[in-house]
C-alpha cells in the first residue's frame, strides 16, 4: 500500500466525525464490522488509520492463523515484556496483528532514519517483538506490489524464527511504570560510544546484517575489552554467519567471566545462562554429550536465570539438542 493511497482513502472517514466523544478516539469491530468515532476538535488521524489498517489485515491474520504456528515461540518471548497488554498476552494471533499493523503504520509515515529506529525500540521495548522483522518484510513486499493477499503467505515465510529467538532471548524490555507508555517505554539515548556500538550491533543483528553487527560488537571491545554483553552479540552474530568456532570461543569466554575480578566485566544472569545454553548445543551438536550436560547444569545454577533459558538447559539436561527445521528462504 502507498502512502499517498492510503492518505487519500482516509481522507473521506475524517469528514464525517461524531462531536460528542470528548477528547477521544473508539474503535469497535463485531465480527467484520468496523466502526470509528472520533472527535471533529481532535486530530485523530492516526487512530483512525490504526483502526483502518486493522480492518484490512485482521482478516488476513484469521485466514492463515495455521500459518502462524512456528511463530509460537516469538509470542513466548513477548510474554515477558511488563508492558504488553492484557489482550495481546491472552491471544497470539492479536499480537501478530498488532505488530503487523505497527509495522506498516511506521512504513507509511516514511520517517527519517534516527526518529524510526527509535520508534522501532519503543514498540519493541513494549513486547511488539515482531515489528523489527515485519518491518523488514514489508519492504520487500513494497518493491514487489503485489496484492496483500497473495504476498501475505511469503510475509510469514521471509521471517527467520530461529534467527528472531536467538534475538530475542537477552532483550530487555521496558520495564512497568505508571507513566503513558510512549513516554516509558522510549529508550534511553545511548550515554557513551559503548552504548551506542551495542545499540548498533543489536539493531543489526535484528536485521540480519550479522557482518555489519559483527563489526558493531568488535568496536565495542575495542572500546571496553570483555564486556559480555559486546561478547554475547559478537557471537550471536558469528552464528548467523556459520562462524562456529569463534561463536564457541566468545561463549566461552561470557561463561569464563563469571568468576572475573572485576564487576563490570561480570555477565548478567541472562547473558550468562544462555551462553551456557548455546555451549551445551555447541557441545551436543559434536556428540560430546557430557561437556553438553555439564554447560546445562551451569546454566541451571545460574541464580536469576529467566525461564526460557531454564526450560532450554532442562531440555538439554533430559535429550541432547536436536536443531529445529528453519523456515524456508522465500523463493
Amino acid at each position: 500500500m502507498q502512502a499517498d493511497d492510503f492518505d487519500s482513502r482516509i481522507a473521506g472517514l475524517a469528514a464525517q466525525p461524531e462531536p460528542l466523544v470528548g477528547g477521544q478516539t473508539h474503535v469497535r469491530n463485531v465480527g467484520d464490522h468496523y466502526a470509528v468515532v472520533v472527535n471533529p476538535a481532535v486530530n485523530s488521524s492516526d487512530d483512525m488509520r490504526h483502526a483502518f489498517l486493522h480492518f484490512l489485515l485482521d482478516p488476513l491474520v484469521i485466514r492463515y492463523r495455521e500459518q502462524l504456528l512456528p511463530q509460537e515461540p516469538l509470542f513466548r518471548a513477548a510474554l515477558r515484556a511488563p508492558r504488553l497488554p492484557e489482550s495481546l498476552r491472552r491471544d497470539s494471533l492479536a499480537l501478530f496483528t498488532e505488530c503487523l499493523v505497527q509495522a506498516a503504520e511506521l512504513r507509511l509515515r516514511r520517517l527519517p532514519a534516527a526518529r524510526l529506529a527509535g520508534e522501532v525500540d519503543r514498540a519493541e521495548g513494549d513486547g511488539l517483538v515482531l515489528v523489527r522483522p515485519l518491518m523488514a518484510a514489508l519492504a520487500k513486499f513494497e518493491a514487489a506490489e503485489p496484492a496483500m493477499g497473495f504476498y501475505y503467505p511469503d510475509l510469514l515465510r521471509s521471517m527467520d524464527v530461529y534467527a528472531e529467538q536467538l534475538r530475542l532471548q537477552t532483550i530487555r524490555f521496558a520495564p512497568a511504570s505508571d507513566l503513558p507508555v510512549a513516554a516509558a517505554a522510549r529508550p534511553a539515548t545511548p550515554s557513551s560510544e559503548l552504548d551506542q556500538s551495542l545499540a548498533d550491533g543489536d539493531r543489526l543483528t535484528a536485521a540480519r546484517d550479522a557482518a555489519r553487527a559483527a563489526a558493531a560488537y568488535e568496536r565495542a571491545l575495542s572500546i571496553a575489552p570483555g564486556d559480555p554483553r559486546a561478547l554475547y552479540g559478537f557471537a550471536v552474530a558469528s552464528v548467523l554467519l556459520g562462524q562456529g568456532e569463534r561463536a564457541y570461543d566468545l561463549f566461552t569466554q561470557v561463561v569464563s567471566a563469571e568468576s572475573g575480578a572485576d564487576p563490570a566485566t561480570r555477565p548478567d544472569p541472562v547473558t550468562l545462562a544462555w551462553a551456557h545454553v548455546y555451549l551445551g548445543r555447541m557441545h551436543d551438536l559434536a556428540g560430546e554429550r557430557e561437556q553438553a550436560l555439564a554447560e546445562y547444569r551451569g546454566a541451571l545454577a545460574v541464580a536469576g536465570a529467566p525461564e526460557a533459558a531454564r526450560e532450554a538447559a532442562q531440555r538439554g539436561v533430559e535429550q541432547a539438542y536436536q536443531p529445529a527445521v528453519r523456515n524456508p528462504s522465500p523463493g
